[in-house]
């Protein structure tokens, strides 16, 4: 399906982008801290649904203390990111505008006075953690050699979600293996959005996160002559599966339900009935209405390497009754 790649698409620019910046800038890995990444980041927003863009630096726990003290000396991008607003008027929040724009509702740096909002910039956490039943606490490496992946920029920008270890996340570790396995961009399957990103999200807004979300992943490597060694880092992206089948329609072309069955790593089917350009979550399993006879079945995900573990989908459409009806005549052409 042509937004999945399109997202895939935007991912790979982001991550050559950053493999760029490091080649021009002499960084080494992990130490990395990206000028302007809520520019390189914010315009991936603002196109195709992507929600949120994110820099992962990925980090052997030998390196903990190294990295710790590192992001503290270079947390200075979060107040660049919120001076966005004002020295790059024409740079928009992401998906400002669009029909996912209720998607939006994170709050603002900088308030109307064009001021940082309380004065300054909240500190980010000065040790790697992990959420622990909802709770905060400073991850403890079991060995040297395990693979971390702290939380490092992101647009929209955010701080206290800094150096949260991704990878302790079972989600974000399945996705990882499966990248790798495959070595290709790859999306998650359905899943709540739970403490990772609910910093993103007005309180009025929670419920819509309710819906069916996704992760996408991308490698980043230190040179573009590497891409069979480990990678360095990753970009992520947070969106939404009804993203994904919103504007596609014309007006008044109400009435069609599009169902996702996965692949035994996907877990769940899940339903969205479209009418013109919005999408409407149905449930999590196939509620379609019949209308089997007109079913068309197309792959989603169009993956160029299958593994166990990596969800992909089949996208199933059917008219509703009400299409069908309304298109039945008794002076065909």
């Amino acid at each position: 399906m042509w937004e999945v790649q399109y997202n895939f698409a935007l991912l790979q620019q982001l991550s050559a982008s950053v493999t760029s910046e490091i080649l021009a800038s002499s960084q080494v890995a992990p130490n990395i801290t990206l000028p302007r990444f809520e520019v390189m980041g914010g315009f991936t927003d603002g196109m195709s649904g992507i929600m949120s863009s994110i820099f992962i630096p990925l980090l052997a726990a030998s390196k903990l203390k190294e990295w710790e003290a590192y992001s503290v000396e270079n947390q200075g991008w979060l107040e660049e990111s919120a001076r966005l607003v004002i020295d790059h008027a024409h740079h928009l929040r992401p998906l400002k505008g669009t029909h996912q724009d209720h998607e939006t509702d994170a709050v603002d740096f900088i308030g109307v006075d064009g001021n940082i909002q309380g004065g300054k910039i909240v500190d980010i956490p000065n040790k790697i953690w992990v959420w622990n039943e909802g709770e905060k606490t400073v991850l403890e490496p079991v060995s040297d050699d395990q693979l971390l992946a702290p939380f490092w920029q992101s647009s929209p920008a955010e701080a206290s979600t800094v150096n949260v270890d991704m990878m302790s996340d079972s989600r974000i570790a399945e996705l990882y293996n499966s990248m790798r396995d495959t070595n290709q961009t790859v999306m998650s399957s359905a899943t709540v959005i739970g403490n990772l990103f609910d910093w993103m999200y007005a309180s009025e807004e929670k419920e819509k996160k309710a819906q069916p979300h996704a992760f996408l992943m991308e490698p980043v490597y230190a040179t573009f002559s590497s891409a069979e060694s480990e990678p360095i880092g990753l970009i992520m992206a947070l969106t939404s599966y009804r993203h994904l089948f919103e504007s596609i329609l014309p007006h008044k072309a109400d009435g069609i339900y599009v169902v996702l069955t996965g692949s035994s790593a996907c877990g769940t089917n899940l339903t969205f009935l479209l009418n013109g350009p919005k999408a409407t979550f149905v449930g999590f399993q196939d509620l379609h209405e019949g209308m089997d006879e007109y079913e068309e079945t197309i792959p989603m995900e169009l993956y160029s390497t299958i593994s166990e573990n990596l969800c992909f989908h089949d996208l199933h459409i059917y008219p509703a009754p009400t299409f069908v009806k309304s298109h039945l005549t008794n002076k065909p052409m």
